[in-house]
């Protein structure tokens, strides 16, 4: 069985190879947090902002900005 990298590693693109595992620190987002990043990158679209108008026309909850999944990762 092959050793996962972890992501606080120092990598660089020729470190990458097909099939390599790699291990990231996991992170609860909360409600703050996702207020904390609209407020920072001024993404004010209503399905990010307002809870009843996502529950309404998303997937029946609040979504999180795409931008903010990619900084975390």
């Amino acid at each position: 069985m092959k050793t996962p990298t972890y992501l606080s590693e120092k990598l660089f693109y020729g470190d990458l190879v097909l099939g390599k595992s790699f291990v990231s620190v996991s992170k609860l987002i909360s409600d703050d947090d996702v207020t904390k990043f609209i407020e920072i990158t001024g993404l004010n679209n209503a399905i990010f902002v307002d809870k009843t108008f996502a529950i309404k026309h998303s997937l029946g909850w609040r979504l999180i900005p795409g931008p903010m999944t990619l900084s975390i990762a």
